[in-house]
Protein backbone atom coordinates (compact mmCIF):
# COMPACT_ATOMS: atom_id res chain seq x y z
CA UNK A 1 0.00 0.00 0.00
CA UNK A 2 1.37 3.11 -1.14
CA UNK A 3 2.44 5.96 1.95
CA UNK A 4 -0.42 8.48 0.44
CA UNK A 5 -3.04 5.62 1.20
CA UNK A 6 -1.59 4.18 4.19
CA UNK A 7 -2.31 7.26 5.46
CA UNK A 8 -5.84 7.97 4.07
CA UNK A 9 -6.42 4.81 5.61
CA UNK A 10 -5.38 5.18 9.00
CA UNK A 11 -7.65 8.42 9.72
CA UNK A 12 -10.48 6.74 8.06
CA UNK A 13 -10.17 3.82 11.15
CA UNK A 14 -9.29 6.32 13.66
CA UNK A 15 -12.58 7.77 13.29
CA UNK A 16 -14.32 4.69 12.76
CA UNK A 17 -15.81 6.00 9.33
CA UNK A 18 -17.22 3.41 7.67
CA UNK A 19 -15.64 2.94 3.78
CA UNK A 20 -13.88 0.71 1.14
CA UNK A 21 -10.62 1.53 0.18
CA UNK A 22 -9.43 0.52 -3.79
CA UNK A 23 -6.02 0.54 -5.38
CA UNK A 24 -6.05 -0.24 -8.93
CA UNK A 25 -3.08 -0.66 -11.11
CA UNK A 26 -3.51 2.17 -13.28
CA UNK A 27 -4.07 5.66 -12.62
CA UNK A 28 -7.95 6.99 -12.14
CA UNK A 29 -6.97 10.59 -12.22
CA UNK A 30 -9.99 11.32 -14.51
CA UNK A 31 -13.94 10.86 -13.33
CA UNK A 32 -14.01 8.41 -16.57
CA UNK A 33 -11.68 6.44 -15.40
CA UNK A 34 -12.44 6.46 -12.26
CA UNK A 35 -15.68 5.16 -12.75
CA UNK A 36 -14.52 2.31 -15.33
CA UNK A 37 -12.19 0.90 -12.72
CA UNK A 38 -14.65 1.15 -10.05
CA UNK A 39 -17.38 -0.34 -12.24
CA UNK A 40 -19.46 2.30 -11.55
CA UNK A 41 -21.95 5.89 -12.42
CA UNK A 42 -20.00 9.38 -13.05
CA UNK A 43 -22.49 9.95 -10.80
CA UNK A 44 -21.61 8.40 -8.12
CA UNK A 45 -17.93 10.26 -7.79
CA UNK A 46 -17.00 13.21 -6.23
CA UNK A 47 -13.67 15.02 -6.30
CA UNK A 48 -11.78 17.83 -3.81
CA UNK A 49 -10.76 20.77 -5.77
CA UNK A 50 -8.17 23.23 -3.38
CA UNK A 51 -8.80 26.15 -3.09
CA UNK A 52 -6.61 28.60 -1.58
CA UNK A 53 -8.13 32.64 -0.73
CA UNK A 54 -6.34 36.24 -0.29
CA UNK A 55 -5.38 35.25 3.51
CA UNK A 56 -3.66 31.87 2.47
CA UNK A 57 -6.44 30.46 4.04
CA UNK A 58 -6.95 26.59 2.38
CA UNK A 59 -10.50 25.15 1.51
CA UNK A 60 -11.09 22.11 0.18
CA UNK A 61 -14.43 22.13 -2.02
CA UNK A 62 -16.03 18.76 -2.62
CA UNK A 63 -18.39 18.50 -5.55
CA UNK A 64 -20.18 16.03 -7.89
CA UNK A 65 -17.51 14.13 -10.31
CA UNK A 66 -19.27 15.91 -13.08
CA UNK A 67 -19.80 19.43 -12.04
CA UNK A 68 -17.05 22.35 -11.67
CA UNK A 69 -15.88 24.52 -8.59
CA UNK A 70 -17.22 28.10 -9.60
CA UNK A 71 -14.74 30.42 -7.75
CA UNK A 72 -16.91 33.28 -8.24
CA UNK A 73 -20.22 31.67 -6.51
CA UNK A 74 -18.05 30.12 -3.72
CA UNK A 75 -16.62 33.47 -3.15
CA UNK A 76 -19.91 35.23 -2.73
CA UNK A 77 -21.60 31.91 -1.04
CA UNK A 78 -18.52 31.66 1.61
CA UNK A 79 -18.42 35.82 1.36
CA UNK A 80 -14.33 35.33 0.37
CA UNK A 81 -12.56 37.42 -1.74
CA UNK A 82 -9.70 36.48 -4.00
CA UNK A 83 -10.31 32.87 -3.96
CA UNK A 84 -8.18 30.72 -6.68
CA UNK A 85 -6.89 27.39 -7.12
CA UNK A 86 -4.00 25.77 -5.57
CA UNK A 87 -1.19 24.61 -7.41
CA UNK A 88 -0.06 21.33 -8.00
CA UNK A 89 3.00 21.82 -5.29
CA UNK A 90 0.58 23.64 -3.24
CA UNK A 91 -1.43 21.03 -3.01
CA UNK A 92 0.92 18.57 -1.98
CA UNK A 93 2.66 20.63 0.53
CA UNK A 94 -0.83 22.05 2.32
CA UNK A 95 -3.05 18.91 2.29
CA UNK A 96 -0.48 15.83 1.95
CA UNK A 97 -1.86 14.63 -0.93
CA UNK A 98 -0.80 14.40 -4.72
CA UNK A 99 -3.50 16.05 -6.99
CA UNK A 100 -5.17 13.23 -8.80
CA UNK A 101 -5.41 11.72 -5.42
CA UNK A 102 -7.14 14.10 -2.50
CA UNK A 103 -9.02 12.56 -0.53
CA UNK A 104 -12.08 14.35 0.71
CA UNK A 105 -10.92 14.24 4.51
CA UNK A 106 -8.29 13.56 6.08
CA UNK A 107 -5.42 16.79 6.08
CA UNK A 108 -5.90 20.09 7.23
CA UNK A 109 -8.54 22.60 5.99
CA UNK A 110 -11.82 24.42 5.67
CA UNK A 111 -14.43 22.20 3.58
CA UNK A 112 -17.13 23.06 1.51
CA UNK A 113 -19.43 20.42 0.41
CA UNK A 114 -21.53 21.50 -2.61
CA UNK A 115 -25.54 20.67 -1.90
CA UNK A 116 -25.93 18.14 -4.34
CA UNK A 117 -23.41 16.06 -2.87
CA UNK A 118 -25.26 16.12 0.07
CA UNK A 119 -27.91 14.19 -1.39
CA UNK A 120 -26.11 11.04 -2.13
CA UNK A 121 -26.32 8.07 -0.48
CA UNK A 122 -22.25 7.29 -1.00
CA UNK A 123 -20.17 8.22 -3.51
CA UNK A 124 -16.41 7.49 -4.56
CA UNK A 125 -13.55 9.87 -4.14
CA UNK A 126 -9.89 10.30 -4.44
CA UNK A 127 -8.02 7.42 -2.35
CA UNK A 128 -4.84 9.39 -1.60
CA UNK A 129 -3.21 9.09 -4.76
CA UNK A 130 -4.26 9.05 -8.59
CA UNK A 131 -4.11 4.46 -8.33
CA UNK A 132 -6.98 4.55 -5.37
CA UNK A 133 -10.08 5.48 -4.68
CA UNK A 134 -12.57 5.84 -1.69
CA UNK A 135 -16.25 4.88 -1.21
CA UNK A 136 -17.43 6.82 1.64
CA UNK A 137 -20.66 8.13 2.71
CA UNK A 138 -21.23 12.36 2.25
CA UNK A 139 -22.56 12.61 5.69
CA UNK A 140 -19.36 10.59 7.44
CA UNK A 141 -17.51 13.45 5.12
CA UNK A 142 -19.67 16.15 6.61
CA UNK A 143 -19.39 14.97 9.74
CA UNK A 144 -15.77 14.39 9.86
CA UNK A 145 -14.77 17.91 8.57
CA UNK A 146 -17.40 20.15 9.59
CA UNK A 147 -18.24 20.84 6.40
CA UNK A 148 -20.16 23.84 5.48
CA UNK A 149 -22.62 22.63 2.82
CA UNK A 150 -23.59 25.52 0.26
CA UNK A 151 -23.79 25.92 -3.57
CA UNK A 152 -20.31 26.14 -5.00
CA UNK A 153 -20.65 25.02 -8.20
CA UNK A 154 -21.08 26.39 -11.89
Amino acid sequence: MDSYVAKLETFLRQHGIDHELKEFPMSVHTVEMAADAAHARIDQFIKTVILIDKNDTLFASIVRGDDRVSLSRSGFNLKLDGLRMAKPDEVLARTGYPIGGVPPLGFEARFVVDVKVKEMPFCWAGGGNDKALVKISPADIIRTTAATVVRITV
